[in-house]
């Protein structure tokens, strides 16, 4: 497969903009484009969907927002006829209709739909015109290429970002207005973020890597690179990224006897910049490597108490390059004590302590609240409660809280061993408890349920608990000192569907919601015509996907025209499944060498489903090579044989015993 990893296929796209004399557009529908439908107010989302970007890589980043962010939103992909239906029970107000094709950007934005609550059906149509297309190669200081590089549009964070291959080769060609963008390349610590979410698993991490595990990813680290570069729709600009490599960062961490200290982990922060450039975690002998994106300068090593085994949290400086090892030495916890009472100086079991270092308390960096210390404990039978590790000598705010519903109170503490009394302002904790029901008397599973007060605070699901299957819920709650009345004496009861209900507290609450009224949005996205000659092409990759079967490897060769989401193997199946993305109205090809030890035989090739009897084939010694014509906005691509690597642990195990058998038997004879 010795071809150019950026080809010219000749491609012509139709798109561009025709407006006859009635004033309407007209244009070709497309299919398999991504609608999101989402509240205008969910401004988080809304500013990540601003960002533009494939199918597959928006959906990914609408999934991780409804997560992390608890946003809701609605996606459907357009059918044959560019048309897509979505029938929810949207609560009335303004949603944004987004619309991601690869090759495409919509016109003049997200499309506003009001939506009044009723059983209505609205209709919209969204117009997408030719994006502008980056394309380039990313190689290092050699000029040769690299493989496992993330090049994004506008920030490191976007969704709108490509990921290189073997051939360091990326396009950008959706979601690309006319205008001068922000282009960054760079290598992320992956693999360092992987291990630190197996190492602190009671800590939820973000970590999911945007690098699909199918890219062989070089060990050699490279300084970031960024550069803004002005596009035009409809054209092609070449860019190509050439990545220094990085400056090495190596030492030793021990404790204050001199231990080495391992499974801690270290990271680096540019000294203007709350992105971690590089991660590192120490091993067995405590030693560490920074490895990734350090280029000559200065930067802040951190150690955050979170990720520090116990020890207090260790911040320095740093300057690249060194000259010699960095070595540290983490300090033993300061420790604070104390005791927790209600407004009557009774003891308050079960209280969260959270203590946390002052400056980190307040401020909005990142970089800054993981250098500062903090730890947490509860109260115990007594009250009582000692935090011995994670803190640092240093001014600290330490907070109590009780209850379902926070109720805090702090009080500041000075370095070394403390004692401090923190007082809350309650004399009892009640529980409110009930039930949720729809109208036929069937339990509602998961409705959230917030205190009134809660609506005043910018996340009131904070301080949400849910019904369980059978409808039922509890909600402990402090009591007021002076009242001597929880000062909860309201809840909001909410569930997906259902019609919000704020009801009055009492002994036993039984709240039924009622079915939200179901809207239904229907559209089509049509791709405005060409007037000129087409002026975009499809560009080619060439590649290597890993595939892993039972800790073994196999690198299948790879030339295609099209973006690869996803590659797997199913080994009961004897199949690869290849997971495409490419822009409609143009023709696609893929070529995959595969090797005859993975699979072999008679192949049978599927195309979204649906077999193509139209593939050619070709061997040698080692590997079959199979390549397909197909639409480039092929969604599935399965390559089927009828012979598939055995499954190893059961071929082994015939083996061993088989050799143990003989030997036996040879001992038997001796004897």
């Amino acid at each position: 497969m010795n071809r150019p990893a950026v080809g010219v296929l000749a491609l012509a796209i139709l798109c561009s903009v025709i407006l006859p004399a009635n004033g309407q557009m007209e244009g070709i529908p497309v299919s398999n484009a991504l609608v999101v439908i989402a509240d205008r107010d969910a401004r988080e989302l809304q500013q990540l969907l601003r960002a533009g970007g494939t199918p597959s890589n928006i959906d990914k980043m609408v999934e991780a927002a409804q997560r992390l962010l608890a946003s809701s939103a609605y996606r459907v992909s357009t059918g044959e006829e560019g048309r897509f239906e979505i029938s929810a029970p949207f609560a009335p107000g303004i949603y944004n209709a987004s619309v991601f094709a690869p090759g495409y950007v919509a016109t003049g934005g997200p499309a506003a739909i009001t939506v009044d609550g009723m059983r209505t059906s609205q209709n919209v149509t969204v117009y997408l015109q030719p994006s502008a297309v980056l394309t380039g190669r990313v190689t290092d200081q050699e000029g040769k290429p690299i493989p496992g590089i993330i090049v994004a549009v506008g920030n490191r964070h976007s969704s709108n970002y490509d990921v290189t291959m073997d051939d360091g080769v990326f396009v950008l060609d959706t979601g690309l207005k006319t205008g001068a963008h922000q282009i960054h390349a760079f290598k992320p610590p992956v693999a360092n973020l992987t291990k630190l979410q197996d190492l602190y698993g009671e800590i939820n991490l973000p970590s999911e890597s945007r690098v699909p595990p199918f890219i062989t990813v070089e060990n050699a680290g490279y300084v970031s690179f960024a550069s803004t570069v002005k596009l035009e729709q409809g054209k092609l600009t070449v860019l190509n990224i050439p990545l220094q490599k990085s400056d090495v960062v190596s030492g030793r961490v021990t404790n204050t006897g001199g231990d080495p200290v391992s499974g801690i982990a270290i990271l680096a922060f540019g000294q203007n910049s709350d992105d971690v450039k590089s991660v590192a975690i120490t091993d067995t002998n405590g030693n560490y490597t920074l490895e990734n994106d350090l280029a000559p300068g200065q930067y802040d090593l951190i150690v955050p108490s979170i990720f520090g085994r116990g020890y207090s949290a260790y911040n320095a400086n740093l300057t690249v390059p060194a000259n010699e090892a960095v070595n540290f030495v983490l300090q033993n916890s300061s420790i604070i004590e104390g005791r927790v009472v209600d407004a009557n100086g009774d003891a308050v079991t079960g209280a969260r302590i959270l203590a946390i270092e002052k400056e980190a308390a307040q401020t909005d960096s990142i970089k800054e609240f993981l250098a500062g210390s903090m730890a947490e404990t509860t109260s115990d039978a007594d009250g009582r409660f000692v935090i011995d590790h994670g803190l640092a000598n240093g001014t600290y705010i330490a907070t109590a809280s009780i209850g379902d519903v926070p109720i805090s109170n702090s009080v500041e503490l000075s370095p070394g061993k403390t004692t401090a009394e923190i007082p809350l302002e309650f004399t009892d904790i009640i529980s409110i408890e009930g039930s949720v029901r729809d109208p036929a008397g069937l339990p509602i599973e998961n409705a959230s349920v917030i205190p009134g007060f809660a609506s005043v605070f910018s996340r009131p699901d904070a301080f949400a608990v849910a019904s369980g299957t059978d409808g039922k819920f509890i909600l402990r709650a402090p009591v007021n000192a002076e009242a001597g009345e929880s000062l909860y004496d309201e809840v909001v009861i909410a569930a997906a569907g259902y019609e919000t209900v704020t009801a009055q507290v009492d002994s036993s609450m039984n709240v039924t919601l009622d079915k939200v009224a179901s809207s239904t949005i229907t559209g089509t996205v049509i791709a405005q015509r060409s007037l000129q000659p087409p002026v975009e092409i499809a560009l080619s990759r060439q590649g290597t996907i890993s595939l892993d079967h039972n800790g073994t490897i196999y690198r299948v060769g790879l030339h295609t025209n099209s973006r690869v989401i996803d590659a797997s193997l199913d080994q009961p199946a004897k199949k690869i499944n290849i997971q495409l993305e490419g822009i409609q109205g143009t023709a696609g090809m893929s070529e995959l060498a595969i090797p005859k030890e993975l699979l072999s035989g008679q192949f049978a090739v599927t195309l979204d489903g649906a077999m193509n009897e139209e593939f050619t084939m070709s061997e040698n010694q080692t590997h079959s090579v199979i390549r397909v014509s197909h639409d480039h906005n092929l969604q599935e691509l399965t390559i089927q044989g009828t012979s598939v690597v055995p499954e190893f642990p059961v071929v082994s195990a015939i083996a061993a015993l088989a050799v143990a058998a003989a030997l036996a038997y040879r001992r038997l004879r001796a004897s």
